[in-house]
């Protein structure tokens, strides 16, 4: 197992969402409900090797992609401020040489709150009929 699927087993592993998991290297995908999947990857959008976000993309069994979300860990965590420097920074994985980590400190409370926005955006998105016709009765 590399270091991206070790991440994302980590984030999403255990989930009150999500079913019938599978995990490979950048990629997590898991049933929402009967007709519609969740699609997580590690992605970068600055500069390559620098993984920054995650894609997040809900499909339709029958149509396809149904919606497509960048979520990046900055807008999530909020950004590192550096040692003896006023300078702030986004976190990221930097993959140098096949050697993938963290390049800033995110802990493991900080990855429950990215694994938690993506969890809040994809239940948009779960069937809900039963609670609805509940509610209308």
């Amino acid at each position: 197992m590399d270091f991206f699927e070790q991440e994302m087993r980590a984030m999403f592993g255990e989930n009150r969402l999500l079913c019938n998991m599978k995990f490979v290297g950048k990629t997590m995908i898991g049933a929402l409900d009967e007709s519609k999947l969740l699609k997580v990857q590690f992605i970068n959008t600055a500069a390559g090797g620098y993984y920054d976000a995650f894609l997040v993309s809900v499909i339709d069994k029958e149509n396809g992609v149904m919606d497509t979300q960048i979520m990046k860990f900055s807008e999530i965590i909020g950004k590192y401020k550096l040692r003896c420097s006023s300078e702030f920074i986004s976190p990221y994985i930097w993959d140098e040489r096949g050697e993938p980590r963290w390049y800033t400190p995110v802990t493991d409370a900080q990855k429950a709150q990215i694994a938690e926005k993506v969890l809040s955006y994809a239940e948009m998105f779960q069937d809900q009929s039963n609670n609805l016709s509940m509610q209308f009765q």
